[in-house]
């Protein structure tokens, strides 16, 4: 289901919402995919994801290629916690409505 000229974002979000604290973006390749994410990709200089606290990771498929949710985007998500430093798997399994 993944379009030729997709784009993958990896994107963090508070565990409460809000807008993205951090977002890592890659061309869609080979499955599966391991994405490393640290304070460099922040929003925000200076932003320390450790600190944040409990965090969402989602993981979308834009199959546009822009950074806004569009119907059809394909994306998993999962709780976090950066200050463990424990990898993560997300599960790409849902489809934006």
């Amino acid at each position: 289901k993944v379009p030729p000229g997709a784009t993958l974002f990896v994107i963090a979000r508070s565990g409460e919402g809000g807008p993205p604290l951090a977002v890592v973006r890659r061309a869609v390749g080979s499955w599966p995919a391991a994405v490393s994410m640290t304070d460099a990709n922040a929003m925000l200089p200076g932003t320390s994801l450790a600190a944040a606290g409990p965090l969402r990771l989602v993981a979308r498929i834009s199959r546009q290629g822009g950074p806004v949710a569009a119907s059809g985007d394909l994306y998993g998500e999962v709780g976090y916690d950066f200050a463990s430093a424990r990898p993560v798997t997300v599960t790409i399994d849902r489809i934006v409505p």
